[in-house]
């Protein structure tokens, strides 16, 4: 844990999208839900907690290496899966600190994405195969 971001490496663990989503989804689901009973408890008489700033994202995708419609590139976001199957943006709507967006995928050729707000890491690249991995929005 650094800065108040707990990152957990689970690049080693072989999980299914399917299990990664819910994993995701299951970490975030619980991680909000002690930070509200947290300001629940600060909120009789303390000063008011700091709501995360809520602001718009996009992921630029570049595959190279390979034909168009040959690779798939799905960004998933509080549960809510956005999908291209050759180079573009994915608008991912609102985010704000400490959310996820998770990536997963596979393209016959070289992936590069890279977000455009301030996220560890900011930027990711997959060489040809099967992909895994997320942002974590600071």
């Amino acid at each position: 844990m650094s800065k108040g971001k707990i990152v957990l490496d689970l690049r080693k663990v072989a999980m299914t999208p399917d299990q990664t989503a819910t994993l995701h989804a299951a970490l975030h689901k619980t991680v909000v839900g002690h930070l509200n009973a947290i300001a629940r408890e600060t909120s009789t008489g303390a000063a008011p907690v700091a709501q995360p700033a809520v602001r718009e994202a996009s992921l630029t995708v570049k595959i190279t290496g390979t034909a168009a419609g040959d690779s798939t590139v799905t960004a998933i976001l509080n549960g809510q899966s956005h999908t291209i199957n050759k180079s573009g943006t994915i608008d991912l709507g609102a985010v704000k600190s400490g959310d996820i967006v998770g990536i997963q995928g596979s393209s016959q050729g070289t992936t590069t994405i890279t977000i455009d707000v301030s996220a560890d890491p900011a930027m990711l690249s997959f060489p040809p195969g099967a992909f895994n991995d997320d942002f974590f929005i600071n």
